[in-house]
């Protein structure tokens, strides 16, 4: 018996198996465990840059409310600076009878989002801390984030 062409041609390739029981099992461990992964890193890069971005609006805000802290000092017959900074929220922060000119003053800073409940809090919703010195100099600084934020004046 002869291996012809015309057998040659017709025969059939042995069927090779490529994956053994449970292997469709395994391809599903490695595909969940993977897209895990990825989750896992997505969500802390999402986290670092959310951080980042905190911590650029509280730099931001903390300027906003120390010159805010100044045009208050600037606008009362004294210069002192706010007891807090709560009072730069409210309607009548500077009575007319402390202004420089007779005008009642207030709202230096809105009260809506975050500081709607009359506290003045940073983006984690930490309060600012202020500080006044002696001389009508001192510092804001945000202390909700990872890193402190400080700005004088």
């Amino acid at each position: 018996m002869f291996l012809t062409a015309e057998k040659y041609l017709t025969l059939e390739a042995p069927r090779v198996k490529f994956k053994q029981k449970g292997g469709i099992l395994y391809e599903i461990l490695i595909y969940g465990f993977c897209l895990l992964l990825i989750a896992y890193f997505y969500n802390d890069i999402g986290t670092f840059f959310t951080n980042i971005t905190k911590r650029a609006g509280a730099g931001d805000e903390a300027k906003q409310i120390a010159q805010q802290v100044v045009a208050y000092s600037i606008i009362r017959k004294d210069g002192k600076l706010p007891p807090n900074l709560e009072i730069l929220l409210e309607d009548t922060a500077i009575p007319a009878s402390d202004s420089y000119d007779g005008i009642a003053y207030g709202k230096f800073l809105q009260k809506t989002g975050r500081w709607a409940d009359g506290k003045v809090v940073d983006p984690w919703g930490v309060e600012y801390e202020y500080t006044k010195n002696a001389d009508d100099t001192g510092k804001i600084t945000s202390v909700g984030g990872e890193k402190e934020i400080t700005i004088y004046f």
